[in-house]
């Protein structure tokens, strides 16, 4: 009698067993779904979050990239106006006047720590600095048609780096004279 209580109770066992098994696999296969379903839906708005994040803060790095350019342009006209007036008030009368004005407000405006230079363009191209003749300007189309004021991103060979170069044309040339010329 024994083994057939046993029987029935392992019987019974059974049948409680397989619905309370079904339902936990049933359980499992529905967390297991819902969390993958979550999984996906999250890192899917997580990227959208983050893309959308990004192109915030590149707009705003681009906005002020665009607005500190745009500041450092105006100082940087208003410097060159300066200076031409002064190259205008000194008059010089020849290219080394030229040369010495020019170096005499580098170092006067401290621009060699600031790695900025003065140089003059002639009709030719020719670039004049404190210290002669540099070569010469590979940007001439910039000056077609005689712009009261040009700025340009320019590469400097020997040295490997660029630089913001603002040109403005003087509203009377100055004539200066050389040992063989004017």
């Amino acid at each position: 009698m024994k083994e057939a209580f046993g029987a029935r109770i392992f019987g019974l066992k059974s049948r409680i067993k397989r619905p309370f098994v079904r339902s936990l696999c049933i359980i499992a296969l529905l967390i297991t779904v819902g969390s993958g379903a979550f999984m996906v839906y999250y890192t899917s708005y997580m990227d959208k979050d983050v893309y959308r994040e990004r192109q915030l803060q590149m707009k705003e790095v681009t906005t002020q990239i665009f607005n500190n350019l745009d500041d450092y342009v105006q100082r940087g006209w208003k410097s060159t106006n300066i200076y031409c007036n002064f190259l205008l008030n000194a008059k010089p009368a020849s290219i080394d006047e030229m040369r010495e004005h020019m170096g005499l407000q580098e170092e006067m405006n401290e621009m060699g720590e600031e790695n900025r230079h003065l140089i003059a363009v002639d009709e030719t191209g020719r670039c004049l600095t404190k210290n002669g003749f540099k070569g010469t300007l590979k940007e001439m189309d910039f000056l077609k048609g005689r712009p009261q004021k040009v700025s340009f991103v320019s590469k400097d060979v020997t040295r490997d780096q660029s630089y913001i170069c603002l040109l403005r044309h003087l509203d009377k040339p100055l004539e200066l004279k050389t040992a063989d010329k004017t």
